[in-house]
C-alpha cells in the first residue's frame, strides 16, 4: 500500500535518560523497517522548534542515523525546558500533508504535558484544538504515544493513543501500533 509516516519526537527536558534513550532506539529500529519496506518516513523531534532527522524522500544511512542521536543530546539543551506539542503536532501535519500517499500516518511519541514556548504559546497552537483540527480536516491518521508512567493525559488529547508505554518495552511497543495502524487503516 501506499503509505508516508511521520515519527514527532518529544525532545523537552522530562525525556532525559532511559526516556529518550528507548524512544531513540525504537525510532531508529522502526525508521529502518520503514525504509525497507520502502515506506516513505520522516523522523522529527521537537522542543520550541522542530529538529529534522530523517525527512521524506531520504532514504536511511549512516549519515541519518548519526544524525538521529541529536536526540540524546537535544533533551539536554536550554531549548528543552519548551514542549511546543501542539505547534510541532501542527508543523508535522502540515508537512505530512504534502506528501502524496494514500495512507497517512502522524505518530507521536511523549512523556508529558505540553509547556509552550512564549513564541508558541497562542491559543491556536492548544494541543487539544490542534489534535481536532488534524482529525477532523486531515487524512491523516493521528496516533499519540505516552511513553513512561504517568503519561495517562496522552488519552486525553489523542484519540488513537497509548498511555503509560513502559519505557524499556518502547521499540516492541512502537512496532505493534504501526502494525495495527497498518493493518487496520480504517478503524483509526
Amino acid at each position: 500500500k501506499d503509505y508516508a509516516v511521520t515519527m514527532l519526537v518529544d525532545l523537552s527536558g522530562s525525556m532525559r535518560g532511559d526516556k529518550i534513550q528507548e524512544t531513540f532506539k525504537g525510532a531508529v529500529v522502526l525508521a529502518e523497517v520503514l525504509n525497507r519496506l520502502s515506506i516513505n518516513t520522516e523522523v522529527l523531534g521537537f522542543n520550541d522548534r522542530i529538529h529534522e532527522y530523517q525527512p521524506f524522500g531520504q532514504p536511511m544511512s549512516a549519515d541519518v542515523r548519526d544524525h538521529m542521536g541529536g536526540m540524546l543530546k537535544e533533551v539536554g539543551t536550554g531549548r528543552a525546558m519548551w514542549n511546543d506539542d501542539g505547534w510541532a503536532v501542527m508543523q508535522a501535519s502540515e508537512r505530512l500533508a504534502r506528501q502524496k500517499a494514500a495512507e497517512k500516518f502522524l505518530i507521536v511519541l511523549s512523556d508529558g504535558q505540553p509547556a509552550p514556548s512564549p513564541s508558541h504559546s497562542s491559543s491556536k497552537y492548544e494541543l487539544g484544538s490542534v489534535v481536532k483540527n488534524v482529525t477532523r480536516e486531515t487524512d491523516q491518521k493521528l496516533i499519540g504515544l505516552g511513553i513512561g508512567n504517568g503519561t495517562s493525559h496522552v488519552e486525553h488529547y489523542y484519540p488513537n493513543s497509548i498511555a503509560d508505554i513502559n519505557v524499556k518495552q518502547m521499540a516492541g511497543s512502537l512496532a505493534g501500533v504501526i502494525r495495527e495502524a497498518i493493518a487496520n487503516y480504517d478503524q483509526f
